[in-house]
């Protein structure tokens, strides 16, 4: 070190016209050996980035809003409407008419999902279509944008805009909604219930349900607890009717049978006890 430092010395005064090159020479001597705090603070903060912020859809449903198919607004079919749901590494949703689900992953701000599995339902034509549309859209490692509430999958040729289903379609209350049975739930198995048989609870706020079990119709005491709501004796009419009513309405009181478990999500509400249970949706007053 005390060599070269002597030699830049000897020409500085050997060599007096070629002092500014000479000194710009002799800092370079003394960056070789030595460490400049400033400068490698300023190198490290010249090449650092700001990292992308990382999508997190797990967890989260979402509801089409509007849709465009080469650039043109697309209209979907009557009656329908896109869901998507996001959780543990599995994308699943419906176009309309089948539903479908596969493993995904986000990278970046592409959506790479798997060949989709698909339920084998026959629906119309447009109905389909909506489907395969849907699933090529999503398998084809579109580009994603969440901005709070509203997702924007961006395609080839193809924009799906999604709003989260809390914001969209939120969960009805229990009390004050009048919520009419559509489905028996009977351990894993579900079936509907007939057209013309007449299941509807109405939960008050002062703490009674009113019930129609299909053939009679009364009311019961209840308590609404974490997740559970326990029925107290249920005093009802004694008219007879058909034997597919009076089977409705003996599943319907099995159901409202001391503590059930219940789970509302949108416009359906779900009552469990044991491994009876209703299938219910709130009617607009």
């Amino acid at each position: 070190m005390t060599e070269r430092r002597q030699t830049c010395m000897r020409l500085t005064i050997t060599v007096p016209l070629s002092l500014g090159l000479l000194a710009f020479g002799a800092a370079a001597c003394g960056n070789d050996d030595t460490t400049n705090p400033a400068a490698s603070s300023t190198s490290s903060n010249a090449t650092t980035s700001t990292p992308t912020p990382r999508i997190d859809l797990d967890g989260r449903t979402f509801l089409s809003q509007s849709a465009t198919d080469g650039g043109a607004p697309k209209t979907l079919v009557t009656g329908t409407q896109i869901s998507l749901y996001f959780a543990d590494g599995r994308v699943g949703g419906s176009g309309g008419c089948n539903s479908m689900g596969g493993d995904y992953t986000v990278d970046g701000d592409v959506l790479r999902a798997t060949v989709l599995s698909m339920t084998e339902m026959a629906c119309d034509e447009d109905r389909m279509a909506q489907d395969e549309w849907l699933a090529a859209l999503l398998t084809g490692n579109p580009k994603v944008a969440l901005d709070g509430d509203t997702l924007t999958i961006t395609g080839a040729t193809s924009t799906l805009v999604l709003l989260d289903r809390e914001v969209a379609d939120p969960d009805r209350a229990l009390l004050g909604t009048v919520w009419k049975a559509d489905t028996l739930i009977d351990g894993d198995a579900a079936s509907s219930i007939a057209d013309g048989v007449e299941v509807e609870l109405r939960f008050g706020d002062d703490g009674q349900v009113n019930v129609r079990a299909g053939c009679n119709s009364g009311s019961a005491t209840f308590d609404e607890g974490d997740g559970t709501i326990t029925f107290g004796d249920l005093g009802i009419t004694l008219m007879a009717c058909d034997d597919a009513v009076m089977a409705v309405e003996s599943h319907v009181l099995q159901v409202l049978d001391g503590e059930a478990e219940f789970t509302i999500e949108a416009a359906r509400l779900t009552l469990t006890n044991g491994d009876a249970g209703l299938g219910l949706t709130a009617v607009e007053e």
